[in-house]
């Protein structure tokens, strides 16, 4: 527990008297304590990092950019750069299967007869976070090496996309997926969180591979403006 302790302002400063040729000091300043009271300040801290933390993560249905010049959310115009990526190494074995939920995640690639499941997060904040749900860490859990993020990162500043590609995000990044998705049981309720924020360190991110996806956007405009969903 901090101490918070409040001083006499006016106390503590030193008193002149001054006229056209001298200055005397009647009155040096002295420390006068008029009050204090118990506060714990690293708690505190912590409590409005919680508070806020949510603030900057990226939502799917964000806009992207100006620069990029299509009308389209955050979330789906990440997963066409990744399909246009995949594509490259992958050719016709790609396929977005985002539209069904249960799944847990966005794209399905066909390798060596095994189905690869790729969950997209694209931001375009200055940070390393994202949501991902129980439901995408269910998937992650289950399927572990043949599951995969790529995350995506739009900077305004630099008018570049670049990328990351996590494989078996749960033994990679170390999550604990039993404890973190377990039942909390309460007084009165039983509780489950549904949703988390990932922030991934600044240390791991520079030791990854980077993909440039700058070439793909040309390609994904337009595809979204044949979809009629989009205006270059």
């Amino acid at each position: 527990m901090s101490e918070v302790r409040v001083f006499d302002i006016e106390a503590g400063l030193p008193l002149y008297l001054i006229d056209d040729k001298t200055t005397v000091l009647v009155k040096e300043g002295t420390d006068i304590q008029i009050g204090s009271f118990g506060t714990d300040l690293g708690e505190r801290q912590k409590e409005m990092e919680q508070q806020s933390i949510h603030l900057d993560v990226a939502d799917e249905n964000d806009p992207i950019p100006e620069w990029v010049k299509v009308n389209s959310a955050i979330g789906q115009f990440g997963e066409l750069l990744a399909i246009e990526h995949l594509k490259v190494e992958h050719q016709n074995n790609v396929k977005l299967v985002s539209d069904d939920a249960k799944k847990g995640y966005d794209v399905e690639v066909k390798i060596d007869g095994e189905i690869h499941a790729y969950e997209v997060k694209t931001t375009k904040q200055n940070n390393n976070k994202f949501f991902i749900t129980q439901n995408e860490l269910k998937a992650a859990n289950k399927k572990r090496d043949s599951f995969h993020i790529i995350f995506i990162k739009i900077s305004d500043d630099e008018h570049s996309i670049s990328g990351y590609i996590i494989d078996n995000p749960i033994e990679t990044l170390e999550i604990d997926y039993e404890s973190i998705t377990q039942m909390t049981r309460l007084a009165n309720i039983d509780i489950k969180a549904d949703r988390f924020i990932v922030n991934i360190s600044e240390n791991y991110i520079i030791s990854q591979q980077v993909i440039l996806f700058n070439s793909y956007i040309s390609k994904v405009c337009e595809i979204l403006k044949f979809k009629g969903i989009a205006s270059l």
